[in-house]
C-alpha cells in the first residue's frame, strides 16, 4: 500500500522541522502537567507547603513604583522658576 512507500521515502525538511516541533511540544507538555513546587502552584496555605519553607524561598516580584527623579542644579531652577 501507501503506507510502505510514504515510510521507506527520507523525510522533507518540513517534516522534520514538524516532527522536531511535535517533540518539543510533547515535552514541554509533560513538563506542564508534571507536579510543580508549592512556590509555582499559585496561592498556597500553610497545609500545602513545608513547615517554615517560606523563609528558605527566594522570592522574586516588581514593585509598581515611580522612580524618583534625580535632583539636579536644572531641575531645582527649573521649580524656582515656577
Amino acid at each position: 500500500g501507501g503506507s510502505d512507500e510514504e515510510a521507506e521515502m527520507p523525510l522533507s525538511k518540513l517534516a522534520k522541522q514538524r516532527e522536531r516541533l511535535q517533540q518539543e511540544i510533547a515535552a514541554l507538555e509533560e513538563s506542564n502537567i508534571g507536579d510543580r513546587p508549592w512556590m509555582l502552584k499559585g496561592e498556597t496555605n500553610v497545609k500545602s507547603r513545608p513547615f517554615n519553607s517560606l523563609l528558605e524561598a527566594e522570592m522574586q516580584f516588581e514593585h509598581a513604583q515611580k522612580v524618583a527623579p534625580a535632583v539636579t542644579e536644572e531641575a531645582t531652577e527649573e521649580i524656582e522658576v515656577m
